[in-house]
Parts: C-alpha cells; sequence; structure tokens
C-alpha cells in the first residue's frame, strides 16, 4: 500500500533547494566582501545543514514506509548526498514505488 509524503513534494523540494543553497553558497562565495561576518557563515551552513537532515528523515520515514526493496541504499544516501539523493528519489517516487515487492 503507497502512503503519501509527510509533507508536500512541492514543501520537500523548497527544503531541500533552501539547504543546497544555505550550504554551498557560503562555501563557493567569500561573504565577507559583502559585508556578512564569517559568524554569520557558519549560521548559514548551520541552516542549511538542519534543512538537509529534516528533508533526509523524512524520505528514510517514507521510503520505510512504503517498503521499498532499496530502503537500504536509499538510507544511505539520504545520510552521505542529503538533498542531491532526495531531489532524485522525490523526482522518481512513484516509479520506484510501482517497482516495489
Amino acid at each position: 500500500m503507497k502512503t503519501d509524503l509527510l509533507l508536500p513534494e512541492n514543501m520537500l523540494y523548497s527544503i531541500i533547494l533552501f539547504g543546497l543553497i544555505f550550504v554551498s553558497f557560503p562555501l563557493v562565495f567569500d561573504l565577507s566582501q559583502i559585508g556578512i561576518s564569517s559568524d554569520m557563515e557558519i549560521v548559514f551552513i548551520s541552516l542549511g545543514l538542519f534543512a538537509n537532515f529534516i528533508a533526509s528523515v523524512l524520505l528514510i520515514i517514507d521510503v520505510f514506509k512504503n517498503n521499498l526493496s532499496l530502503k537500504y541504499f536509499w538510507t544511505l544516501s539520504f545520510l552521505f548526498l542529503g538533498g542531491i539523493a532526495g531531489f532524485v528519489y522525490i523526482r522518481n517516487r512513484e516509479y520506484y514505488l510501482s517497482n516495489r515487492k
């Protein structure tokens, strides 16, 4: 029996995008040139990691509730890759749910 996500897909996409932006932006660009202190960069990175953590937990719960055959693969993918694996999973969720055992 297929169960719904705990949050709507659009909200999960937003959380994943928020996490990716807040983690990668301070790491790629020097924000001190526009007046943002290094302490605030740490806050941005922490918020991004927290958003990715929330998305990963919600998607791990979804994988186990739907009893997918590759649930351990997806769990490890969410834990190590975070938002990127979450984005791939949500985009192809219907396919994975139709092919489950």
